[in-house]
């Protein structure tokens, strides 16, 4: 689909990583999750059990800070991002936001270009979930109905409309971005178009229909429609929901489609 390579204006800082990656961190954070609800494997090569429990903690917990770091930084730079455009954003305003010394965050993104790579597979990760709870609907109709309110509900914020569409400008002109992205809209459709597969072979959806060209089609409406949200940030696109529902049930199945007439 829910979405920048360049040199970054801390470049110089890049010299000293070996020395960050050394420092204690900085930012205070806590881990989400107490350690006695982290997953732990005791099966180790360790041979005391107890020993085992206290590196398979110390390792999950440190994993967990780790990965909560790398959020409180992506979610600032989609902030500035949308604030001021991919080009315009710059790494000291993206560590300003998040809070963090440049040190704290060039430990974990060495530039902008791998941050919008976060974002992407962020996005890519939320549209295979849906996907997958999609596909534990018996009825593809219905699922079509909540993936729809699930995917505009995720871009209600203009802000979440405007990085999405400022992923997609930076992939249409920097190329490892464009490959990144191709490379999630790749899984994502192929994602859909095996649901849709299925649901054909259940009788579900026409079967003349190509499942993999449906699912490009659905995936370009919801772009459209994300789309607008960002060029017209005041547009409720949520009272679109109904007719972005009946379009995609027009395109599987017309009979199936919400508000039609059974003789019809």
């Amino acid at each position: 689909m829910p979405r920048q390579r360049t040199t970054s204006p801390c470049q110089p800082l890049c010299r000293d990583m070996a020395n960050w990656s050394k420092r204690p961190d900085e930012s205070g954070l806590t881990p989400v999750l107490p350690y006695a609800n982290m997953r732990m494997n005791i099966h180790s090569h360790f041979g005391d059990e107890r020993s085992g429990c206290t590196v398979a903690r110390s390792i999950s917990g440190t994993s967990e800070i780790a990965e909560e770091r790398r959020r409180q930084i992506t979610a600032a730079a989609a902030v500035c991002f949308a604030r001021r455009g991919f080009h315009g954003a710059t790494m000291p305003e993206i560590c300003a936001e998040a809070g963090l010394s440049p040190g704290t965050v060039y430990r974990y993104f060495r530039s902008k270009d791998e941050l919008i790579e976060a974002l992407v597979e962020q996005d890519r990760t939320e549209s295979l979930e849906l996907i997958a709870a999609m596909a534990a609907t018996p009825d593809i109709v219905a699922a079509i109905s909540i993936a729809v309110d699930e995917a505009l509900a995720a871009v209600a914020d203009p802000a979440d409309a405007a990085v999405y569409l400022e992923v997609g400008a930076e992939a249409a002109r920097n190329p490892r971005v464009g490959a990144i992205v191709r490379r999630h809209d790749e899984s994502v459709i192929a994602a859909l178009g095996s649901l849709l597969r299925r649901a054909q072979e259940r009788g579900e959806i026409r079967e003349l229909l190509d499942p993999r060209l449906a699912a490009e089609m659905i995936n370009a409406l919801i772009d459209g429609v994300i789309s607008r949200k960002a060029i017209a940030p005041d547009a409720d696109i949520a009272s679109y929901a109904p007719l972005v529902k009946q379009m995609i049930c027009d395109l599987l199945h017309p009979e199936s489609a919400p508000n039609r007439s059974n003789g019809r």
